[in-house]
């Protein structure tokens, strides 16, 4: 055999061997290797094709990604048994959820050859090992209840609680004055500051539903008959904090629901659950119980603010108050009168100093 010949033999040989290392996974455990890494680098097209129904796959993957609202997944394989053309390849998930919410848990790929190459025998199990081939996965928050907001003196003035939001949309309404009317009557005995007209203009300002009133499940409870069928009129219910006395430093009141909320918020729970086809929880596959908060104490002093909301009103140009007690810094009262609210809440705004300010000095 001249020289050249056997040149060219074995560059043939190491060609053949070449495409045969990059051929792709040969063993059950890089088959099942490539399916995990697909699988937590999100490309569940590869990751189907892995297995050996990729259109089902390629769908209970995408669907676990999304109903979990999973923000990154870390996937690994463990030991390999093998029996003749068929395999079973240990699986560890971690996946990391929002929230900093960690999920873990071990499974099994079953591996099938055919052909002289492995794929993954596809089947829900994949996902989870408690997973039904109609089954879907779902992320639920638990909420934790909501601790009390409380004034200086350790009275309720925020708790928790539900409200309804009623909504008037004039557009929706097959007599949008008379409904107005209505809708004014019925509320007036909570806020006698409200007016049918100017209702119905601020409801045709507004981009979409006007919340005409947010009223405490008893409220509701009392002018229910009064809003059931009035055309445009919807209701919502809402579970949030709800204040003891509505007359109570209404203003006030509904800065510190904005600006507190997450504070008295407790860490909320979480669970997955399993969902079969027709929308019903089937199983409970991890579960975290939510934690309550404790309660948050304000400095405003219910006596004082009462006196300082009195003192206001009784002026009928702008009036506004802010009562500081010199010792500590604490701020006791905040009030402003109806003329002032017309400006939005201006008396925490800092925008104006007090009167008499360098007197003292």
């Amino acid at each position: 055999m001249s020289t050249r010949v056997f040149s060219t033999l074995i560059a043939a040989a190491v060609a053949v061997a070449a495409a045969g290392c990059s051929s792709g996974p040969q063993g059950p455990a890089q088959a099942a290797e490539a399916f995990v890494s697909d699988f937590a680098d999100h490309d569940v097209d590869s990751a189907a094709d892995r297995t050996s129904q990729p259109e089902r796959a390629r769908a209970a993957l995408g669907s676990a990604w999304d109903q979990l609202q999973a923000e990154k997944l870390v996937a690994t394989t463990g030991a390999a048994r093998v029996t003749g053309d068929t395999a079973i390849v240990d699986y560890t998930y971690e996946w990391h959820l929002p929230k900093d919410r960690v999920w873990t848990y071990q499974g099994q790929l079953q591996m099938g050859r055919a052909d002289g190459k492995w794929q993954v025998r596809w089947s829900a199990a994949d996902i989870h090992p408690q997973l039904g081939n109609t089954q879907t996965l779902q992320l639920r928050s638990n909420p934790a209840p909501r601790a009390r907001v409380n004034e200086r003196s350790g009275g309720d003035v925020l708790v928790p609680g539900s409200l309804y939001r009623v909504q008037f949309k004039p557009s929706a309404s097959s007599d949008p004055n008379g409904v107005s009317v209505a809708l004014a009557n019925a509320l007036r005995r909570f806020d006698d500051k409200i007016d049918a007209a100017t209702l119905l203009r601020a409801a045709r300002r507004a981009d979409g539903p006007y919340t005409a009133a947010q009223l405490t499940e008893w409220e509701f409870g009392e002018v229910n008959s009064a809003l059931m069928g009035l055309s445009g009129v919807t209701f919502s219910k809402e579970f949030d904090l709800v204040p003891t006395d509505r007359h109570f430093a209404p203003d006030l009141m509904t800065q510190i629901r904005k600006t507190v909320i997450d504070e008295v918020d407790g860490k909320a729970g979480w669970s997955v659950v399993t969902v079969n086809s027709n929308g019903v929880d089937t199983d409970v596959l991890e579960e975290v119980d939510p934690q309550t908060s404790p309660s948050f104490s304000l400095s405003v002093d219910r006596y004082v603010q009462n006196s300082a909301q009195r003192a206001v009103d009784a002026r009928t140009e702008q009036a506004m108050m802010v009562v500081v007690q010199p010792s500590t810094g604490a701020i006791l009262a905040v009030a402003q009168n109806e003329a002032a609210d017309k400006d939005g809440p201006v008396a925490a705004t800092g925008l104006y100093p007090p009167g008499s300010t360098f007197k003292t000095v």
